[in-house]
């Protein structure tokens, strides 16, 4: 059996204020260019101009964390990185 790599997704969100950056998703994934993918995507411009960090990193680490799944692959499909050029 071949080894797979389990690669974890954070986006760490940058708030308004510095005191309020947290991380705010996590996935994993062992789909190796969904994760390339993401690591170029870099980060994501939130609608009210705040911005989603995103990071990848080999292993699992912490708990899975949703709320992103869907414009984070909605940026990935449309090659951008601004929530505002994605359809609802």
């Amino acid at each position: 059996m071949a080894n797979v790599t389990t690669y974890t997704i954070e986006g760490e969100w940058s708030g308004h204020c510095s005191y309020q950056q947290r991380v705010v998703y996590r996935e994993f994934t062992t789909d190796k260019k969904f994760a390339e993918s993401v690591r170029k995507l870099g980060w994501i411009e939130c609608y009210d101009g705040t911005r989603l960090e995103l990071r990848v990193i080999a292993g699992r680490h912490g708990k899975e964390m949703s709320g992103y799944n869907s414009l984070i692959r909605k940026c990935l499909s449309q090659g951008t990185n601004r929530a505002v050029e994605v359809p609802y």
